[in-house]
């Protein structure tokens, strides 16, 4: 039987701590509980102390380690693995008081309205001896607030103390996930979201004793500041209303408050030239070059003393070791249409930190995705106005300008992603001593014998010769192609590894009823029929010819049933003549390119992708994330390696109809088999497949290139 509260512990060398904060909760009053302790890569004895308190929680306790990657990351994993129905935070340095949780759950319970219950903390010193004050008392924060307070959450500052809440673990299906992006502050994000969807209670009890050392994120100033920033252009782009709610000056405000902040931590840091790019941008938000005493931090900053000033910050910027200057990466893509290699492009380019890398993307032609590129602030060159085959005279031309855009803005690491793309980029990046790196989303490192057994062909296999050696990393999306390079000695086996594709999990979308209903009316889809998805490219390796056999058979057993296939290709027509023939416009509808996937998703509920070759589907992915049930084929690309057949997942042969629409059948009838096989695939994504993670891999690549 699932427990009421999951509570959720996390620690990074607080041996000396946790202790203390897991015998506060075997004092609680209340006993419907579990205890998740996350371990984010502690190296103290903080498991020992762990195993010591099993004997006291028996099963209760559940201990998971992993490696270091953060309060937001190690808060995820504590949700995805949490079974109750309420989810609460104790910070494994702080301590609740006895009759903390009965509160919380109480105050849940007879405010059904509410995602979200918090009370007051007390501030102590690392040893708990000495008092330092109240979260709320006069003076400070003497209004706790109530309600959609997202408004006063931002201008007032992070007045819910994670140690003192507790939420529905279903408003985490609503706003997602802890944003990884953030150092530090990622509890503020997640309770603006929280709050601008729901209603928050304010309990007027002390919960919990808050130890404040200098080990403790909230001294992390500089980080703070600018997690600020980050979340302020986050909460404009994602936040209906955001702006008319506070007001453009208010938001003006607040944004030079941290840029000033930032810009004078900079410089009492000795990182005097960062330092007036921030106070640039201060006077910039708010003019006024004398406010604040900008000009005397500016005339300091060029001061020989001013290094001096270094020991004046109070704590360690809580920032990664990098590089001074920014690497410059230029990835180079044949399209910006829609497909797996460009909308994994999208999602990498804009997960990479921007402080110390900076993406720009080179390709050709028109593409339904330049737009989001643009919008996302990424750098774009175009270099041929339509697409090119390589044979073409126009190959020379492409090369030049290719050159030409390297050396002019200094890229130092050239990322291709397309085989056209690697050709081209490849000789422009040997041209100008540019590092390669090639990211392989095609079939060129498929056996020719895979091919032939699905009909297919690949006419990329027969140039992998010539490229020998070609690129200074390989980076390939399944275990076969990396065993395939390897044992045609194509490449060294260090030079090859394998990185699967990376979804950003904050991007799912979760419409209301309301607008579930307008987007079934936009598309012509009765409100009450269920869904099946196919977003593909309209070719042969779609198997378009079982889609349609499965397509028949289903809508033969359900009267209301309609299967949308979103997408374009040159097979588009002939399969729309197939539909046409069995008069069956109405039950599968084609409805061409479609921009948003995840806003179909939400109105989905069953994924269909029968191919015969894929590599690892974004659109799969993208179903997960979205806990919609997925059934797709086996043995097609590393889809084997994360599905679970009848767990997270249906795998079929798609060699055969055998079971297909006795799968999509068996979905639509059992609505809980439907949500526990979606629920399970969501963890699955967000587990594995962050494109946060998968971007901090590829910086890693890059830092080691140049390090050579």
């Amino acid at each position: 039987m699932s427990p009421c509260v999951s509570i959720i512990i996390i620690t990074f060398n607080y041996g000396r701590f946790i202790k203390d904060a897991l015998d506060s909760v075997l004092d609680q009053s209340f006993s419907d509980y579990e205890v998740i302790v996350v371990d984010d890569g502690s190296t103290d004895n903080t498991a020992l102390i762990i195993e010591k308190h099993r004997r006291f929680l028996g099963e209760k306790l559940r201990y998971f380690y992993k490696e270091n990657q953060g309060v937001a990351a190690a808060r995820n994993y504590g949700i995805l693995e949490a079974r109750g129905r309420y989810i609460a935070f104790l910070d494994a340095d702080d301590i609740w008081e006895r009759m903390t949780l009965e509160k919380l759950v109480a105050a849940m319970e007879k405010n059904p309205d509410c995602g979200m219950a918090y009370g007051n903390v007390e501030f102590y010193d690392k040893d708990l001896q000495m008092t330092i004050g109240r979260r709320f008392q006069p003076g400070v924060f003497p209004i706790p607030y109530e309600g959609k307070c997202f408004d006063r959450l931002y201008t007032h500052g992070n007045f819910i103390h994670t140690s003192s809440c507790i939420l529905r673990r279903s408003i985490f299906d609503l706003v997602g996930l802890f944003d990884r992006r953030f150092k530090c502050g990622e509890d503020l994000d997640m309770w603006i979201r929280v709050s601008t969807i729901i209603a928050v209670k304010y309990l007027d009890d002390v919960l919990a004793k808050v130890r404040r050392h200098k080990a403790s994120l909230s001294f992390a100033f500089l980080a703070i500041h600018k997690s600020m920033v980050l979340m302020t252009r986050k909460l404009m782009k994602t936040v209906p209303n955001f702006e008319s709610t506070l007001g453009a000056e208010a938001i003006k405000e607040k944004l030079y408050t941290h840029f000033y902040a930032i810009g004078i931590y900079s410089i009492l840091d000795g990182k005097n030239k960062r330092g007036r790019g921030w106070l640039i941008k201060a006077w910039q938000t708010n003019p006024g070059f004398f406010r604040n005493k900008i000009l005397f931090y500016w005339i300091l900053s060029y001061m020989p003393f001013s290094r001096l000033f270094k020991s004046l910050r109070q704590t360690p910027i809580l920032v990664r070791k990098r590089r001074p200057q920014k690497i410059k990466v230029l990835h180079i893509i044949k399209t910006l249409n829609l497909g797996g290699a460009e909308s994994n492009l999208l999602n990498l380019a804009r997960s990479f930190d921007n402080r110390f890398f900076e993406a720009h993307v080179a390709y050709s032609g028109q593409g339904q995705l330049e737009e989001f590129f643009r919008k996302n602030g990424i750098k774009l060159f175009k270099f041929a106005g339509r697409e090119h085959k390589i044979k073409s005279i126009n190959s020379l031309k492409i090369i030049w300008r290719l050159t030409r855009y390297i050396r002019k803005e200094k890229i130092k690491i050239v990322h291709t992603h397309t085989f056209n793309a690697h050709v081209w980029g490849g000789i422009a990046a040997k041209l100008t001593g540019c590092k390669i790196v090639e990211h392989v989303h095609d079939s060129r490192y498929i056996d020719p014998a895979e091919f032939d057994k699905r009909g297919e062909t690949c006419k990329q296999y027969q140039f992998i010769k010539f490229l020998k050696n070609f690129s200074d990393r390989v980076v390939v999306l399944t275990k076969q192609n990396q065993d395939f390079v390897i044992r045609k000695r194509l490449y060294r086996p260090e030079m090859v590894c394998e990185i699967q594709n990376g979804i950003d999990l904050t991007a799912a979308k979760n419409l209301s009823v309301a607008e579930k209903i307008k987007l079934r009316e936009r598309l012509y889809l009765p409100w009450d029929s269920k869904i099946v998805l196919s977003p593909i490219r309209f070719s042969p390796e779609k198997n378009l010819n079982l889609l349609f056999q499965v397509a028949l058979e289903v809508t033969a057993t359900f009267s209301d049933v309609i299967f949308v296939i979103a997408g374009t290709g040159p097979e588009k027509e002939r399969f729309e003549q197939w539909v046409a023939s069995y008069g069956l416009q109405e039950r599968i509808r084609t409805i061409g390119f479609y921009p948003d996937i995840p806003e179909l998703l939400s109105i989905t509920d069953v994924f269909l992708l029968p191919s015969t070759i894929e590599l690892h589907s974004i659109a799969i992915m993208e179903a997960m994330r979205q806990r919609v049930p997925v059934v797709v084929s086996k043995n097609v690309g590393c889809h084997d390696k994360f599905i679970r057949h009848w767990e997270n997942g249906v795998l079929l042969d798609p060699f055969t109809k055998n079971g297909w629409s006795d799968a999509i059948i068996t979905l639509l009838q059992d609505n809980d088999l439907r949500r526990f096989i979606g629920e399970s695939g969501f963890r699955t994504v967000a587990r594995h497949f962050d494109i946060n993670d998968v971007a901090k891999k590829f910086e890693d690549i890059y830092e080691n290139l140049l390090s050579i």
